[in-house]
């Protein structure tokens, strides 16, 4: 249950960066306009879908885990999971102090993008480890257990964190978040052959 959760923390932690840390950041910090944060954020946004589709489609090709953990697509770099999300959230806070609007736009999209690669197969693989008699109600708790983790921790704690020591030490203390997120995924089994028909056709 407690590995089912930790998958589902770094998509958390990813989201409310893209949607909340970057928008202020941008109007606060980096002087942009408003109008300028929502277009990056509307970008943002058609990242994060596209990114969504491509781990989904990738977990149907090459497994849920891979995608999870880092997933190599035909002919192109492996960019998927967690481990790709420990490395961003390092390299993130170090450009985005002093971000121009064009590095502004391209640091929100590839955070957006990174977390919806996750949400891809983590909604499939929700479905695929538990058994239908309690499927619902533990994946269910499971995932918004990650998302209460991933998505508060940031807020509650990011503020005092960045006031005191500076972006880049909250930068570390996500990639530590998205460091559960890999061990999770490396705990978990690969559920993609798994059938749900016959499992329901054995609990009858």
């Amino acid at each position: 249950m407690f590995l089912v959760a930790g998958i589902s923390i770094m998509q958390a932690a990813f989201t409310y960066l893209g949607a909340t840390y970057f928008a202020n950041i941008g109007t606060a910090q980096l002087g942009l306009t408003r109008n300028t944060v929502l277009a990056a954020g509307i970008a943002g946004g058609l990242c994060w879908a596209l990114g969504v589709v491509d781990g989904a489609t990738a977990s149907d090709r090459v497994g849920r885990r891979p995608v999870l953990l880092v997933a190599t697509h035909p002919r192109r770099p492996p960019v998927e999971g967690a481990s790709a999300a420990v490395v961003w959230a390092l390299l993130v806070f170090t450009i985005l102090e002093s971000a121009s609007g064009g590095e502004y736009l391209l640091l929100l999209g590839m955070t957006m993008f990174i977390a919806g690669l996750e949400i891809g197969p983590i909604n499939v693989m929700l479905s695929e480890l538990f058994d239908t008699r309690y499927r619902y109600t533990a994946s269910a708790f499971a995932y918004n257990m990650g998302l209460v983790l991933g998505g508060a921790t940031p807020p509650v704690i990011g503020g005092a964190i960045t006031a005191a020591y500076g972006a880049v030490v909250f930068g570390v203390v996500v990639a530590v978040l998205c460091l559960i997120s890999l061990l999770s995924a490396i705990g978990l089994p690969e559920t993609r052959n798994r059938d749900l028909c016959d499992v329901l056709a054995s609990e009858r």
